[in-house]
């Protein structure tokens, strides 16, 4: 049975499927999975597996700014690596080149996100997420960076720093002068929970076809601005954010990590934090995203 918004793709790729795996008889459903792609779980003989078509489904004038081949080759070399390595990553069963596809294992169990949504999140899943972004961070580093604030960094701070008359935007941007790195690593880009996947009581990272070589921090502050977006949404009903954010120890989420890499970011993380939510300010220009810097301090100490 194929139900898909767009069943003529969903169509193309079920004929692919067929024509390169040997499949026949086989069920298939959508799987929404963002903007770069189309997602299916295609399931034969009780066995299911995913695949992914690097089809753009942006409108024609977005489209032009994204690289759909490299996005492939990107989330293909990604995979290939953490498989050969042994971080919990789905397995690429198949990489069908001619035709964008990827074909993975399909990990059957909870998204990070529904964790988090259902206050099922445990300290040690958030130990668990900081040892596994640090594994990840220790595969693709590159060492001896130039040195370089976090405000030269990114473009994007610079221009509010000038043209937003806002006095927090200000404070830190002059914060983030003072923030030095020396190496870059394979971001996931834009990190929050709905890229992880809790199976057997294992932690799977998921979909990286949007990493790019950015400051290690950039993660582990996206988790916590994701973490930000949840509390607005579905945590906060009958209390403040402020309160909200209290109910998740977030030092957690930095030991991992530190017990992954050596690294301590606790003395930093608030003006990563703050680079994140400037970045998401100035690309979306939601004014929730300076309400949360304004409160940065409470938040973290």
């Amino acid at each position: 049975m194929l139900m898909c918004n767009d069943q003529s793709q969903m169509n193309y790729t079920a004929s692919i499927i067929s024509k390169c795996l040997g499949y026949r008889e086989f069920e298939m459903e959508s799987v929404p999975e963002g903007n770069l792609n189309y997602s299916y779980k295609v399931t034969k003989d009780n066995k299911s597996i995913f695949v992914k078509l690097f089809a753009d489904r942006l409108s024609f004038e977005k489209r032009k700014y994204r690289n759909l081949r490299q996005r492939y080759e990107m989330e293909k070399f990604v995979l290939q690596t953490c498989n050969n390595a042994g971080l919990p990553t789905p397995k690429l069963l198949a990489s069908l080149d001619n035709y964008a596809i990827l074909v993975q294992e399909h990990i059957s169990g909870k998204s990070l996100m529904a964790c988090f949504y259902n206050k099922e999140e445990p300290d040690s899943t958030l130990f668990s997420l900081g040892m596994w972004i640090g594994g990840f961070h220790n595969l693709f580093e590159i060492q001896d960076q130039k040195k370089q604030s976090l405000y030269d960094e990114y473009s994007y701070i610079q221009y509010l720093d000038i043209h937003d008359n806002t006095n927090v935007v200000k404070r830190f941007c002059g914060l983030l002068r003072g923030i030095i790195f020396t190496k870059k690593v394979l971001s996931r880009s834009d990190c929050h929970f709905g890229n992880f996947i809790i199976s057997n009581s294992m932690l799977y990272g998921i979909d990286f076809e949007q990493c790019l070589y950015q400051p290690p921090g950039i993660d582990l502050a996206g988790i916590f601005v994701s973490f930000l977006d949840i509390t607005e949404e579905k945590l906060a009903d009958d209390a403040t954010t402020e309160q909200s954010i209290s109910m998740v120890d977030f030092r957690h989420l930095l030991d991992g990590y530190k017990e992954a890499t050596g690294e301590d970011y606790s003395a930093i993380f608030k003006p990563y934090i703050a680079t994140v939510l400037l970045r998401k300010y100035h690309k979306t220009g939601r004014k929730k995203f300076l309400y949360y810097l304004r409160q940065l301090d409470n938040y973290v100490s």
